[in-house]
């Protein structure tokens, strides 16, 4: 090495403790620098770098809080809400029970016409159409934030609507059918934990009328326990000093764990405070905190502080 050269150390063997947390070897590259343009001694990074690059090796790294979002949207994905919108208008004020209602009845009425056939009616075209369209539906709000609702949803059912179809095949020098798509519709119904009930009785969480702050507290519950199981199920080396947190938390949440279990929660809020703040928009709505004369730490005591935890540590389940 030349004098006057300034390189990164690398290559460095085993691990040392920075305020109490072990930091292997490739945490630090960056935090030694080696000067040897005079003496050839080792320098080392200022204490400040050190603190700075320890905090953030204990950052939450949970994924984004995108259940938060569900709380602003009202119905169906976002396309069909807005080329829908004048056809829809006469069910917009309807409770979702009444509109489940009268769709029951509705394909009822649709079967009843295909054992009695009426003229001028396709009654098995609208039937089917009815079905896969909201297999379809079902699927494609699986795949977004709206996943935990359909989970819950799922979890009390043991049937759920699938998209099938059939293909043809060559088989011993004949062509024949073949089902396509059973593999990705069983894989859907295990994601969506078809026929499992929820540990938690969760009450509001589908429910677009009730209290944002409630429902929220619900969503986050959830959130937790999947995070939960897919923690238990990760290489321990993989795990984030929060994620260690979570998986140590004793289930179900209970009135005596309560605290530890919001402990967890609240680092998973405030991360999502300083990097996500739009998702707590429906929750600053509802507690008509968007007055810019309110502080941003006034508001965050008052959404995440005060009302989220409080409906949070209320879903204690009690003996």
């Amino acid at each position: 090495m030349r004098k006057g050269d300034r390189c990164l150390l690398h290559g460095l063997t085993g691990s040392i403790r920075v305020f109490g947390e072990r930091v292997s070897d490739r945490h630090l590259t960056g935090l030694l620098v080696a000067d040897v343009s005079s003496s050839n001694k080792v320098l080392f990074a200022p204490a400040s770098r050190v603190k700075a690059k320890a905090k953030s090796l204990q950052k939450v790294l949970a994924p984004p809080a995108h259940f938060l979002l569900s709380l602003a949207v009202e119905s169906l994905p976002h396309y069909l809400i807005k080329h829908t919108q004048a056809e829809r208008a006469a069910l917009v004020e309807m409770p979702a029970k009444e509109i489940s209602q009268r769709i029951y009845f509705q394909l009822v009425e649709l079967a009843a016409r295909i054992v009695k056939p009426k003229f001028d009616e396709n009654a098995a075209e609208g039937l089917a159409m009815a079905g896969t369209v909201a297999a379809t539906l079902l699927e494609e709000l699986a795949r977004t934030h709206r996943g935990p609702e359909i989970t819950l949803a799922a979890a009390r059912k043991n049937r759920w609507p699938v998209n099938l179809q059939l293909g043809m095949k060559r088989k011993n020098g004949k062509v024949c059918h073949t089902l396509e798509g059973a593999e990705r519709a069983k894989e859907f119904l295990v994601r969506i934990k078809l026929g499992e009930n929820p540990q938690h009785i969760l009450k509001h969480v589908q429910n677009s009328q009730a209290n944002p702050i409630t429902r929220a507290a619900e969503l986050l519950l959830i959130s937790l326990c999947e995070q939960r199981e897919q923690v238990a199920q990760s290489a321990p080396r993989a795990r984030t000093l929060w994620s260690k947190k979570l998986l140590a938390l004793q289930h179900p949440m209970t009135a005596t764990n309560a605290e530890v279990w919001w402990s967890v929660a609240k680092q998973w809020m405030d991360e999502q405070w300083k990097s996500n703040r739009h998702f707590f928009a429906p929750l600053i709505k509802h507690l008509k905190l968007e007055n810019p004369h309110f502080t941003e730490s006034t508001v965050k005591r008052q959404v995440i502080d005060d009302s989220l935890k409080k409906a949070f540590k209320a879903l204690a389940v009690r003996p």
